[in-house]
């Protein structure tokens, strides 16, 4: 997992190979006139842009991927996430079969602040429970093949 400002992004981009195409496209963005939807970046590559409501932490669980890497950008409202370490996650609860997510019941470890202009990254070993909060936000979730 890596928690960082938006500014410093590029700093990251030797740890996985797609990074550098990845960070490239989200330095093109107008994060301003994006609107709700998925975008295609490649067969390997897509980002969902998402308006949706804040949660409390009693009504979030963690989840894990293993096909995907999630880099998360809030828009509009900065939210808290829950992190883990999945190995401490023990079995999931759920699995949705092709949609690379699975979730756990858990008891929150640690919370991160993710504010806008801010980014986080979590990788397969990471569990994390997001848009943790209240009110609505809009944010990108930049999804990158393993």
């Amino acid at each position: 997992m890596v928690i960082d400002s938006l500014e410093n992004l590029t700093m990251y981009v030797s740890l996985h190979p797609r990074f550098p195409k990845a960070f490239n496209c989200l330095k093109k963005l107008d994060f301003s006139q994006l609107t709700k939807g998925k975008i295609i970046v490649d067969e390997d590559m897509y980002i969902n842009v998402d308006e949706v409501s804040l949660r409390p932490v009693e009504e979030a669980r963690y989840e894990t991927h293993d096909e995907y890497i999630d880099i998360q950008i809030p828009l509009t409202a900065n939210e808290k996430v829950g992190y883990i370490d999945r190995s401490l996650l023990g079995s999931p609860v759920e699995v949705r079969e092709g949609k690379d997510i699975a979730f756990y019941d858990a008891p929150l470890a640690t919370t991160l602040d993710l504010r806008v202009g801010s980014f986080v990254i979590f990788f397969p070993q990471d569990g994390h429970m997001p848009i943790l909060g209240e009110g609505m936000t809009k944010k990108i979730v930049m999804k990158i093949r393993v």
